[in-house]
């Protein structure tokens, strides 16, 4: 089997995450252009999963995918992991050819499944490849102020987000928020979808250039990675931007004021007005600014959240921002 088109191919699964906007968008594009998977595949949630989120962003508590699912009678399988002996017999019994990961995935598919014979494995990532591969790619690209953005379709192999690229999608764009930016983003890869299943894939061998890719996690709780030292103060606004969550209860850019550590939860670099003198920072009472190396710019804050307040350790809506009287809290 030299080539396809996979709108020639009638069983395949669906691959999401849990909660994710461009899986979401995906799915409902394949039902438009009247490919529905054999099964949509999700990983099982934990039971006491926090919705804010979900609420805020899809109007509603329950898991976006399976709602929109259920809505359209697909089957669905919830695993703990993809590599699953019920995954390989449900495989072999629909005599699956084509497993289509929409919306990225948990785990790395191991060679037990990337070698089953005539299997066609494609991921959609929210980059352009080969630059930002691997999770949390939004934030990097915020983080690093870059101006253009894009969807990637490539075939999957044993590592992570370098198998043979199929064909890109490019956008110029000013956008600091990551959930926009993936709406965005989620936008230019449901419209794709047609051009994926219209194209001739050469599968033969698709997989034999794969690299091994080292990438640098989003941790939230790596303390040396979100504290930003005087030095670098230049940084702070991409990164609270790039930190941004709903709600924004995780742990976030970190300084330090006379001894105390703050979480930066706005930040906006403007003109330079104020005489900072030998000092690194001057504080008002309903805000305070950041000197900093570039010429007229400086850095002015307004919200805070206390390092101490372990809200986001728990991952609760329990966030106290600090956003008045900031002189006389410090003092």
């Amino acid at each position: 089997m030299k080539s396809i088109k996979l709108k020639n191919i009638n069983n395949f699964l669906y691959l999401s995450r849990n909660y994710n906007i461009i899986g979401l968008k995906i799915l409902k594009s394949l039902i438009s252009i009247k490919k529905k998977p054999s099964y949509l595949i999700l990983p099982k949630i934990e039971k006491d999963r926090k919705v804010k989120y979900n609420k805020k962003i899809f109007n509603s508590e329950k898991e976006p995918l399976e709602k929109f699912a259920r809505s359209e009678n697909l089957k669905i399988i919830r695993v703990n992991s993809f590599n699953s002996k019920i995954i390989l017999r449900l495989i072999k019994k629909l005599n699956i050819r084509f497993i289509f990961i929409g919306g990225g995935w948990p785990e790395i598919i191991k060679n037990k499944i990337l070698k089953l014979p005539k299997i066609i494995i494609i991921n959609t990532h929210p980059s352009l490849l080969p630059n930002y591969r691997g999770a949390d790619v939004h934030r990097w690209q915020i983080l690093n102020n870059e101006k253009i953005f894009g969807i990637t379709f490539h075939f999957v192999d044993k590592f992570i987000d370098s198998g043979r690229i199929i064909f890109k999608r490019k956008i110029f764009a000013s956008i600091n928020n990551p959930i926009k930016l993936t709406m965005k983003l989620s936008k230019i890869a449901s419209n794709s979808i047609k051009t994926l299943f219209n194209k001739n894939l050469a599968i033969t061998n698709y997989n034999q250039k794969s690299i091994k890719i080292i990438y640098k996690r989003w941790n939230w709780f790596d303390k040396k990675f979100f504290f930003i030292k005087k030095k670098d103060y230049e940084s702070i606004e991409n990164f609270v931007n790039a930190s941004f969550n709903l709600p924004n209860n995780f742990n976030g850019p970190f300084i330090k004021i006379k001894d105390k550590k703050i979480i930066i939860r706005s930040a906006k670099i403007v003109g330079k007005t104020i005489n900072f003198g030998k000092d690194n920072v001057k504080l008002f009472k309903n805000f305070f600014a950041l000197k900093l190396k570039l010429k007229n710019k400086m850095c002015k804050v307004k919200s805070i959240q206390l390092f101490e307040d372990k809200s986001w350790n728990k991952n609760e809506n329990k966030s106290k921002l600090i956003n008045k009287n900031f002189e006389n809290f410090f003092n």
